[in-house]
């Protein structure tokens, strides 16, 4: 009630180190929505999920490591991205992480490849994607997707209709935004 924080038992928590890897350097976050907006959001009519689930962008490794996240006491617990992977592949330099309004999808940017990785996030298993209903990531089809120099901060649409992402590169124009519509169906994107 007055906005003060508490910090978590186990806190702060800390990812594995990558065999081969850099030590980890985290960027961008977001969590999944375990409710869904009324008014914007084309899922309104499904059961909101009762699992949350967290995405963090690591700049050093090239990745993006899930985790579940525990309701009652905020303690995230990972999610391997394979039995031999820990954290998901990314492009070069992850920058920013984006998750769609209905749960569906997971959308990381790539600062130096300039583009933006798509993912299915594995609510239900769908064979040969999700083999598991774990909150895992699976590829969006057509993913990596173009974007302009740099990109950075992205934010999925209310509607969850687009995605928008801020290019930020020094070789980018003033005030360029890449904007994409999402397939509600897919989870791919073409530029609009």
């Amino acid at each position: 009630s007055n906005a003060s924080l508490t910090e978590i038992t186990g806190s702060p928590f800390r990812v594995p180190a990558i065999a081969g890897g850099g030590p980890a350097n985290l960027v961008a976050l977001a969590l999944t929505p375990t409710a869904f907006n009324v008014q914007y959001a084309p899922c309104t009519h499904n059961q909101p999920p009762t699992t949350e689930y967290m995405y963090v962008a690591d700049a050093e490794n090239n990745g993006v490591w899930q985790f579940s996240v525990d309701p009652s006491s905020g303690i995230p617990t990972l999610i391997p991205y394979s039995a031999s992977q820990l954290s998901a592949p990314a492009g070069s330099v992850p920058s920013g992480v984006a998750v769609d309004p209905c749960n569906r999808y997971v959308y990381v940017s790539n600062q130096l490849s300039n583009n933006v990785s798509g993912y299915v996030i594995c609510n239900k298993v769908l064979l040969p994607e999700c083999p598991a209903a774990n909150g895992s990531l699976a590829p969006v089809v057509g993913s990596p997707f173009a974007t302009g120099n740099g990109p950075g901060p992205l934010v999925v649409s209310p509607q969850d209709t687009a995605l928008y992402v801020l290019d930020k590169s020094a070789t980018a124009a003033a005030g360029e935004v890449s904007s994409f519509q999402i397939s509600y169906a897919t989870g791919s994107l073409s530029p609009l």
